[in-house]
């Protein structure tokens, strides 16, 4: 299938299920791997017969510009995203280390596709717990992968706190407003 035509088919899946996604995940009172799994599952069924999985079922690494080692490798997936998810249910610690949490949801890359939607989904649920929200429109696409690729390389560097702490916004969301908010932002193809 051309890559532009699935693109498109994602956006329109991800705008469409994104409303009661956002319901489901604030929800769960306690966000979990599962959780995550769920979130997948709920976006991208219509799209992925696999949605729901992680690469460990199908034993695929994978890396990125000759990289090997920037994302999990299949055997600790979940090891790495209950870290990154453990981190992130602590608000405080959120809120000193956004980016560095967020760099460790891009590592554990659970996904053969979908990752980015599906860890910003639950990733924002978690901002909005602890308060705040990043203000993801107001960060250069190039930028922001530019220091995800920087993360991903020196772990704990500061690359994504650099970059994702004079976007943060203390703000109280409904379930409505984040998902308008996460379709706005990340719905587009």
């Amino acid at each position: 299938m051309d890559r532009s035509i699935m693109r498109q088919w994602e956006h329109a899946v991800f705008v469409s299920n994104i409303v009661s996604v956002v319901g489901y995940v604030q929800k769960d009172k306690t966000i979990t791997y599962r959780t995550l799994l769920n979130t997948h599952r709920l976006i991208f069924e219509t799209v992925y017969p696999w949605a729901g999985s992680d690469r460990s079922n199908f034993n695929i690494t994978i890396g990125k510009s000759g990289y090997q080692k920037l994302f999990a490798h299949p055997l600790v997936i979940q090891r790495a995203a209950e870290y990154a998810i453990s981190r992130a249910c602590d608000p405080s610690d959120l809120g000193k280390k956004p980016g560095e949490i967020f760099g460790y949801f891009a590592h554990a890359h659970p996904f053969l596709d979908g990752n980015g939607r599906t860890i910003l989904t639950v990733y924002s649920e978690l901002c909005r717990r602890a308060g705040f929200l990043i203000d993801w429109p107001q960060i250069p696409k190039s930028d922001f992968l530019t220091a995800l690729t920087e993360e991903l390389m020196k772990p704990s560097a500061g690359h994504m706190d650099s970059l994702l702490k004079p976007f943060m916004k203390e703000v109280k969301l409904s379930a409505r407003k984040m998902a308008q908010h996460l379709s706005d932002n990340f719905g587009r193809p």
